[in-house]
């Protein structure tokens, strides 16, 4: 997941991960973990099917290993290929029944990162209502230090409140997205918090949100 998140050039990850592979011999454990994480750079570079490929092959392991959690956890790999594929319905798919497994199993620390990710997909499709439900129900789930959890929920939710025209209330929460996710090097937050509290800025009455970023 390092060489999702983090700074490495998607084609120099790629290479890297590669090299794992061959480091990881038979381990299959190993083998699975490299191919969604391979599957998810090469989506980024937009080779879908391989990709597609590659997730399909680490799921069928984990499945066929009985290991449950950790089958029902990657479906945040499935939906971010999806999501780079600019299919919003498959990439829902993914995430709900990923929500619906780990619920099941009591997994609610990998449960709730697959809700306020699904909470963020839904208000980008302006399902407004649905993702304040979400949301809550991400909050609820997340365990107490799960910061970037609670920095996703606060942005939707600040946003939600600027939509709903509380732009006092909005300005706050996302102020505190912010605070919290400059405290990180987590680059896709910063991204996402930088593209929603943007759009935001105006509609909140040019009340000052951003501080460093």
């Amino acid at each position: 997941s390092a060489y999702v998140f983090g700074p490495t050039p998607v084609a120099d990850a790629i290479d890297r991960v590669r090299a794992l592979q061959l480091e990881a011999g038979d381990s299959m454990a190993l083998q699975a973990g490299a191919a969604t994480t391979l599957g998810r750079l090469l989506a980024m570079q937009g080779d879908f099917e391989q990709a597609r490929d590659l997730y399909a092959s680490g799921q069928d392991f984990y499945q066929s290993a009985g290991m449950a959690v950790s089958a029902a956890g990657i479906t945040l790999h499935g939906a971010w290929i999806e999501h780079h594929a600019g299919d919003p319905t498959a990439t829902e798919e993914y995430l709900r029944q990923g929500a619906d497994e780990l619920q099941v199993l009591g997994s609610w620390a990998f449960f709730s990162t697959v809700a306020v990710r699904l909470a963020q997909l839904l208000y980008e499709q302006s399902r407004f209502e649905e993702a304040r439900d979400m949301s809550a129900v991400a909050r609820e789930a997340s365990p107490p230090d799960d910061l970037i959890n609670f920095v996703f929920a606060d942005a939707i939710d600040g946003c939600l409140l600027s939509h709903d025209g509380r732009h006092e209330e909005a300005a706050a929460l996302l102020r505190r997205a912010v605070e919290g996710v400059e405290t990180t090097d987590f680059f896709f937050a910063r991204f996402f918090l930088m593209q929603l509290c943007g759009a935001r800025s105006i509609a909140i009455h040019r009340v000052p949100i951003f501080t460093s970023m």
